[in-house]
């Protein structure tokens, strides 16, 4: 994977930590990129291998730089709750589908949660203060003093204050959020911190690289998972035998310990079945007494006879 980064934002707090990352996972950096919003990213493959559906694996090729469709974005809550009061969301989001026409847009906000949380307990104090004052100078209570907010933060705090009251001004960033999501269909990612920022970063560039392995290890016409780990594999060719049978709708343990029992591997089962078809199955009975109905002698003989993969069971 080459990674473009911005080259205002490779120079920021974040920036470097996203960088480090990169660097330490073996990603390609190029920082030279100059954004049309600036903190973004955009990815690039270097693509060797391509998959050939019809062989149902992948073929080699010759070497060459393929653009992935996404592009991200990264802003701090800070800053994100300033371009909605100046209903600029919009606008930016209208400036991407112009640079980058048809790419799946991705948005990471750092801090929102913990800004707007500093709004609304700014607000409270505000509201205490006043109610403090109307009862009375003896009914009020000396207080430890907040923390200090950045200048940025007091700024936006008071453009919030001054226009909206809490819950309405709460309400326009949730309206904010909804907007990109339904309306413009971004994903959005919420971080803390710019470690935390960074981290998320280099995740989401590891999935986006196995993107394509997925895909081509899914089909989504059939409804088999084929993620590794979904059927548990046995200690020994015993046991994955037997684990094999009971994929098998309403085949129980002790019926696949019977057919174990009596075939000991897969290929003497196969040779069973082959000369014997369903019917070698039916006099085959589990511990507990019962033997197994014609319906699973004749799933079991079609699941491991057939040839047709697309063919289901009965």
């Amino acid at each position: 994977m080459i990674a473009d980064l911005d080259a205002d934002f490779a120079q920021s707090t974040v920036g470097q930590l996203v960088i480090a990352n990169f660097e330490s996972l073996g990603i390609e950096v190029s920082a030279t990129w100059a954004s049309p919003l600036g903190s973004m990213i955009k990815w690039r493959r270097k693509t060797c291998a391509e998959y050939n559906e019809a062989l149902g694996y992948f073929v080699p090729i010759p070497e060459e730089i393929r653009r992935e469709p996404f592009v991200f974005v990264y802003t701090t809550g800070v800053d994100f709750v300033e371009k909605v009061l100046d209903q600029t969301v919009d606008d930016d989001l209208a400036r991407l589908g112009q640079h980058f026409p048809g790419m799946k847009v991705i948005y990471m906000i750092e801090g929102l949660h913990a800004f707007l949380g500093k709004v609304s307990a700014t607000a409270q104090r505000a509201f205490a203060s006043r109610v403090q004052e109307a009862l009375g100078g003896s009914q009020r209570r000396r207080k430890e003093p907040a923390k200090a907010a950045s200048s940025k933060e007091s700024e936006v705090m008071a453009r919030l204050g001054a226009q909206f009251d809490t819950s309405r001004a709460l309400e326009l960033v949730d309206d904010a959020l909804l907007g990109l999501q339904v309306v413009h269909r971004c994903h959005i990612f919420h971080s803390t911190i710019p470690p935390d920022s960074a981290e998320w970063i280099a995740i989401m560039t590891q999935d986006m690289s196995i993107m394509p392995y997925r895909a081509a290890r899914v089909d989504v016409n059939e409804s088999i998972c084929m993620e590794a780990g979904q059927i548990k594999a046995g200690a020994d060719h015993r046991g994955t035998f037997q684990n094999t049978l009971q994929q098998l709708k309403f085949f129980s343990p002790a019926m696949a310990n019977s057919v174990v029992n009596e075939f000991k591997t897969i290929d003497k089962m196969m040779l069973a079945l082959g000369s014997g078809g369903p019917d070698r199955l039916l006099r085959i009975c589990s511990n507990r007494g019962r033997g197994i109905g014609k319906t699973l002698a004749r799933n079991l003989h079609f699941a491991f006879t057939s040839k047709d993969p697309h063919a289901l069971l009965q």
